[in-house]
């Protein structure tokens, strides 16, 4: 990989130098080469900025290296941009450190740094892989407190969430009051009928995407599949 001199940026506008560091972070196909970009970051002064910290932390996440990720995060200032929070969350959970996402997440709560519309999805799908129910609906109060409730994004993780802790009556009133749906808030719960065995509403909500006008992807046929074969319902499947 070449990056040039982008250490040199004395002369250069962020305009110019940004889209350069950008271009060789995304080009970095290992952590030697991604070690290289980050120490020209470093030598030009950028590391300071919130904008290559999160990007750093997020590549170095990509590459399998949480570990970097962190040491980025820890060296990044300020730390009142929820951006960078975002950015390590993400990095942890991609990696399986769900309890250390978890962690930073009450942190930054304690830290009063404010979580917005891309915290909250990770922050859940945190809790429901480590089938912590009393903090997802912590979490989901908190989301109803910031009025984020009618967020498409969010709504489909909290249903998830609750669809894999078997909690359908909770997860079906969600669904029923959210503003918009999408393809993905219909399998959500078709698929979370089908995995807690209630064949019968994975196959209504499956109709009802069809009459709402959507057409059924792969998700939605595999989450209806099985329905299908509990039901041994020729016709349906």
């Amino acid at each position: 990989m070449k990056t040039g001199n982008l250490s040199s940026t004395s002369c250069r506008t962020k305009e110019v130098v940004y889209p350069l560091f950008s271009k060789a972070l995304s080009s970095a196909k290992n952590c030697t080469e991604l070690h290289k970009v980050h120490s020209q970051i470093v030598t030009s002064g950028l590391h300071h900025s919130v904008f290559f910290s999160g990007k750093l932390i997020s590549k170095y996440a990509q590459l399998r290296d949480p570990i970097s990720s962190l040491s980025v995060f820890h060296q990044a200032l300020p730390k009142s941009n929820a951006y960078l929070w975002n950015s390590i969350i993400r990095a942890l959970i991609h990696n399986g450190f769900y309890s250390k996402a978890l962690d930073h997440y009450t942190e930054m709560d304690k830290l009063n740094v404010r979580p917005d519309r891309y915290t909250f999805p990770s922050v859940i799908n945190a809790c429901a892989a480590l089938c912590d129910l009393e903090m997802g609906m912590i979490v989901h109060q908190r989301v109803s407190e910031m009025s984020f409730g009618s967020d498409l994004y969010i709504g489909n993780a909290v249903i998830d969430m609750y669809c894999r802790f078997g909690e359908l009556g909770k997860a079906r009133q969600l669904f029923e009051q959210m503003p918009q749906r999408d393809i993905v808030s219909w399998n959500t719960v078709i698929s979370g009928y089908s995995s807690n065995g209630y064949w019968e509403g994975a196959l209504e909500n499956f109709r009802r995407l069809r009459m709402d006008g959507l057409l059924p992807d792969s998700f939605s046929i595999s989450g209806v599949l099985p329905a299908c074969g509990g039901l041994v319902d020729v016709k349906e499947g």
